[in-house]
């Protein structure tokens, strides 16, 4: 039973390939896994769609740091790629921009452009919808929620929902399932043990909990702590560059979205540094 729901957890995207990118960090439907996810679909001949993007921009800036990806998927045909680009470099998009890219089954359709939908982070859909304002409020409670998950269910689904694609986060969250509900610890006894017992898998715990921290930096640390975190990152980079080719192909996507978040931090830190 707990094996179908892993497989049923893991979400398809589809549109991500490179040559449909059109502004933005690259995606891949690996970093995609885990997610909150805002997807607008706009066009470029809608004002509303235009207008809605470039305020789904201020989102991304807000909760970038979190694990959150906002994608603005344009609806039309490849020869709106130039002037979707056109207009991302004008109104300083520097969220993900794709050209018809969202989920492989079950993305819901609207007539009116823009319409939005949001994935909380163990892949069921949470908002479908018009309206901007209820998609961004359905962000903020799926972070909400996963930053502190409420209930014994909702751990449960989302450790299901990790564990056969991000076997280190399913780790670091089945050591707090047991702290939090240890009346229910032993329905993890033998995931836990499994684990626990491949160095790989803890080694990516730890991996994703630098990460997390990193993206979250604090601004207002200190020109000298700051340079310490970027040394920290460069350190941790190199030490994890080697996973990106261990056989298990869940370890490696962990180590890959782990290691793309560590650069954009330290991207990041880095612009930060030189402004002030």
């Amino acid at each position: 039973m707990i094996l179908a729901a892993m497989l049923a957890a893991i979400v398809g995207w589809t549109g991500l390939e490179p040559e449909s990118q059109l502004a933005g960090r690259r995606l891949s439907e690996g970093y995609m896994q885990g997610k909150v996810a805002l997807v607008c679909r706009w066009s470029l001949d809608s004002a509303e769609g235009r207008e809605a993007v470039a305020r789904l921009q201020r989102v991304w800036q807000s909760y970038k740091s979190k694990p959150f990806v906002a994608l603005g998927s344009l609806i039309g045909g490849a020869g709106d790629a130039p002037s979707a680009k056109s207009f991302a470099k004008r109104e300083g998009i520097t969220m993900p921009l794709y050209r018809e890219a969202g989920l492989e089954d079950g993305a819901p359709v609207f007539e009116k452009s823009p319409w939005f939908y949001v994935l909380d982070a163990t892949g069921r859909l949470s908002y479908k919808g018009t309206d901007e304002r209820l998609a961004e409020e359905r962000v903020v409670l799926a972070l909400t929620d996963y930053a502190a998950p409420p209930d014994a269910a909702y751990w449960r689904r989302l450790i299901d929902s990790e564990i056969d694609v991000l076997p280190g986060r399913a780790y670091m969250h089945i050591v707090e399932f047991r702290k939090r509900f240890p009346a229910a610890a032993a329905d993890y006894d033998e995931s836990f043990a499994a684990l626990k017992a491949r160095s790989e898998v803890v080694k990516m715990a730890q991996l994703e909990a630098f990460s997390a921290k990193a993206k979250d930096f604090d601004p207002g640390a200190g020109k000298a702590a700051l340079r310490g975190l970027l040394s920290k990152i460069s350190t941790t980079v190199r030490a994890y560059e080697p996973f990106k080719g261990h056989p298990d192909a869940a370890v490696v996507q962990e180590a890959k979205n782990c290691l793309a978040d560590l650069k954009w931090a330290e991207a990041a830190i880095k612009t930060h540094v030189k402004k002030n």
